[in-house]
């Protein structure tokens, strides 16, 4: 296994910090298809903006909350839809998440709204522009993986209509790409949307840029002409439903019998993630997150936040997977407890 990219400390950039005193919430929404990176790059965001308090609702396919273990948000400040669709939750739901995120006693000044991957960015945008006087949708951003996008967007068109109705495309894995192939890519995203600003994510990139729709194109005047304003009421596009499994353990996992299981997934995965929970000292110090896109397996390690449970829960969404072969699989790679002298396990 390969270990996953980390992006190197930034020193922060200059940040226009919203006035509380505003009436309307500033809302950036953070579309892209599955694996692209979106959660990472909340992280980043919220590590360039450190005099901004941010709420940030995302969306999950199971019932366990894996997004709220890998996103490094403040506890309190996330909340996390389980029903794999964020375009398919109720606008009543959603103006309530927020209106619970809004109860905290530091009230925070800054929503960020990440969508799943196969999500419809429209009807979760509309949710807040119909409250003008509430919500300012200041950025919609795509987040386009450089190895998958091409492919993607053959098989699922949502991926497109992800790209089509984003202020900003921003590139993730593309330093590996060459020349030849970063010119495909860019003529794929013009063909969706040509006056697109397109941005390839380096370590360098002032992420604080993209919170703000008047500075992603300062030419433009904010929330003139752009690509979300002209979708109108249309219908959500009808997203491919494919299936996925949760597993999970509060007992440690064998790191060998776990590259093995890796080993075995099926074909025709499209994304794992979650976080394991290895045996051993290392392994009750650092947690591991595994990052599944196609191909590519990646685990980084992370500390353990203070009071958090220590256990491995890892999603698995994907065509031809057998739920009941996962979870037997998995329950191989636990560690057996050692019974203790009275003779209990």
């Amino acid at each position: 296994m390969t270990s996953m990219m980390r992006f190197p400390s930034l020193a922060p950039v200059p940040d226009a910090v919203p006035d509380p005193s505003s009436r309307c919430m500033p809302v950036t929404l953070i579309t892209g298809f599955l694996g692209a990176g979106k959660s990472s790059l909340i992280n980043r965001m919220m590590h360039d903006a450190p005099n901004r308090r941010f709420g940030i609702i995302v969306n999950e396919f199971g019932e366990v909350p894996l997004e709220s273990q890998i996103i490094q948000a403040q506890r309190g400040d996330i909340i996390e839809f389980s029903n794999g669709c964020m375009c398919c939750v109720a606008r009543n739901d959603l103006m309530r998440a927020v209106r619970t995120l809004s109860r905290r006693e530091d009230r925070f000044d800054h929503l960020i709204v990440e969508a799943s991957g196969l999500s419809d960015p429209v009807p979760v945008a509309q949710s807040f522009l119909a409250e003008p006087d509430r919500f300012s949708v200041e950025t919609v951003i795509c987040v386009i993986d450089a190895e998958n996008f091409l492919e993607n967007r053959e098989q699922f068109p949502v991926a497109q209509t992800q790209l089509a109705f984003a202020d900003v495309a921003l590139i993730t894995k593309w330093s590996e790409k060459t020349a030849a192939a970063a010119a495909a890519l860019d003529a794929a995203i013009k063909a969706v949307q040509p006056s697109i600003p397109i941005v390839r994510l380096a370590a360098d990139t002032p992420l604080t840029l993209y919170l703000d729709d008047h500075r992603v194109q300062p030419d433009i005047p904010p929330g003139s002409a752009r690509p979300i304003a002209r979708a109108g009421h249309r219908a959500a596009v009808a997203h491919h439903v494919m299936p996925h499994c949760t597993v999970g353990s509060d007992r440690p996992v064998d790191a060998g019998r776990f590259r093995r299981f890796l080993e075995g997934l099926p074909a025709g995965l499209v994304r794992g993630k979650g976080v394991v929970f290895f045996g051993g000292k290392d392994g009750r110090r650092y947690k591991a997150i595994l990052q599944i896109v196609g191909a590519r397996r990646d685990l980084d390690a992370a500390r353990w936040r203070k009071g958090e449970t220590r256990r491995t829960d890892l999603l698995f969404i994907g065509d031809g997977i057998d739920a009941e072969d996962v979870h037997r699989r998995f329950e191989n790679c636990v560690v057996a407890q050692t019974p203790s002298r009275s003779g209990a396990v």
